[in-house]
């Protein structure tokens, strides 16, 4: 039998890594990838990091034209796909239409600009998949000196660390939710990082939302509950939604998070469209229900490419397992790695949940080891560990890795407590900080 033929749309992460798994298979399928950029193979995440200085902007890119026609993928450079006619069987492109028997939506997301009378556009931006976003943002910080950030999040942190660490004048993080970091950690474990934020120079105000937005002159001008704030220029890190126009044109369904609808295998409604990486719907596998979640993680995205290169080829019989929603991020000396629910999203769901809050190190301190803050929450019911939280040195998301695994899985905390671990005095402590709130968590939750 002949190998299908392969559309790809949108050229991000899941596109590279289904292509390289299909041909790793010996699939010689005809591989079609359309983008609307000129450029493909981006790494998103580095963008802050590229704006410190830290890594080039060659640096940030993980293929290049040149890898796409040594694995024989047809890659076509600014060629948006304008529709899909499913009953044919092919979409409608710039450059033409081109048939496919397999389709792959990987559509990516867009910004979701927050709801601010008065924004303009002018001296606004964004990161987002566009690297030309990121270089147009670059242009504005080279001659800024006051900037505003709204937004608390991984990339909004991450930028107002980097614009200090350029000498700006003054560095204002507005964050509508009452702390940082909201969607992965809850305030008491935020408490210390929004503390030493603020010791490192950043003007971080939480539980306020801008009123308004104007352009005078030079000037970025924010209303604010307290008065008004300058700068010039402000970036948006209010976050992003999938982007499904196409497939909604398309008559696929859209669940109720915004992205593609899938069944386990990662088709949508039509068994020959695929969804894969930020436009796609998944599903948490923490609690057991199988809520529909947008974990928005380039791990996510990677995971899906894979599996669905595998359903390609072999045909639909791997099953995509979820997301245990990991997150984990560097920030001003301080790793903050999580995995599971927090508990503002656990009482969203109706969940009643027992709670421990431990202390530990990574390693002995005379060894060079830090400490750490640990919080873990389980059902109250069976004592399922359904969230894992952590703020401390390097190590700490090696521990998360290892708790990702455990609340993935089901594994019960009295297993939990006596499974090994690595150890060396420099790596870890015989009884690691991981283990001793697993211990707690028994006690407190009646299960010893």
């Amino acid at each position: 039998m002949a190998e299908p033929r392969v559309v790809i749309v949108g050229a991000g992460g899941a596109a590279h890594a289904l292509t390289g798994l299909l041909r790793a298979l010996g699939n010689d399928a005809q591989v079609d990838i359309f983008t609307d950029r000129p450029y493909a193979g981006y790494v998103v995440c580095e963008q802050p990091y590229f704006l410190r200085g830290r890594v080039g902007f060659d640096d940030m890119f993980y293929a290049r034209k040149g890898w796409y026609e040594k694995v024989g993928a047809r890659i076509h450079y600014e060629t948006p796909v304008q529709a899909v006619d499913r009953e044919r069987k092919v979409v409608e492109t710039s450059a033409g239409a081109f048939p496919y028997d397999v389709l792959v939506l990987n559509t990516g997301a867009e910004p979701a600009a927050p709801p601010i009378p008065g924004l303009d556009g002018v001296r606004e931006y964004h990161l987002t998949s566009d690297v030309r976003r990121c270089l147009s943002f670059a242009e504005a910080v080279d001659g800024a000196r006051r900037a505003v950030v709204i937004g608390a999040g991984a990339i909004g942190l991450e930028v107002a660390e980097g614009l200090v660490e350029r000498g700006f004048e003054r560095v204002t993080v507005v964050e509508g939710e009452g702390h940082v970091l909201p969607r992965a950690l809850d305030p008491d474990l935020a408490e210390g990082l929004e503390q030493r934020i603020r010791n490192r120079g950043v003007d971080l105000r939480t539980g306020v939302r801008v009123r308004s937005v104007r352009t005078e002159g030079p000037d970025k001008v924010l209303e604010l509950p307290d008065g008004e704030i300058r700068a010039d220029f402000v970036l948006l890190a209010t976050g992003v939604r999938p982007r499904v126009d196409l497939a909604r044109a398309a008559g696929l369904e859209i669940g109720p998070t915004g992205g593609i609808a899938v069944d386990p295998f990662l088709r949508t409604r039509d068994p020959s469209v695929y969804a894969v990486g930020d436009c796609m719907e998944t599903w948490e596998r923490v609690t057991g229900h199988r809520r529909p979640v947008l974990p928005m993680l380039a791990s996510h995205t990677n995971r899906s490419g894979r599996l669905v290169a595998r359903n390609i080829h072999h045909g639909p019989r791997f099953e995509y397992p979820g997301t245990c929603l990991p997150f984990g991020i560097e920030l001003f000396g301080v790793t903050v790695a999580t995995c599971g629910l927090t508990g503002a999203l656990a009482e969203r769901w109706g969940l009643d949940t027992v709670v421990v809050r431990s202390r530990g190190v990574l390693a002995k301190p005379q060894l060079g080891g830090e400490r750490v803050e640990i919080k873990v929450r389980a059902l109250r019911t069976n004592g399922r560990i359904v969230g894992v939280q952590a703020v401390g040195g390097p190590g700490t998301a090696r521990m998360i890795d290892r708790a990702v695994l455990a609340v993935g899985e089901g594994v019960p905390p009295h297993r939990l407590s006596l499974y090994e671990t690595v150890y060396s005095p420099t790596l870890n402590v015989a009884y690691d900080a991981f283990t001793q709130a697993v211990d707690r968590l028994l006690v407190e939750g009646g299960w010893s």
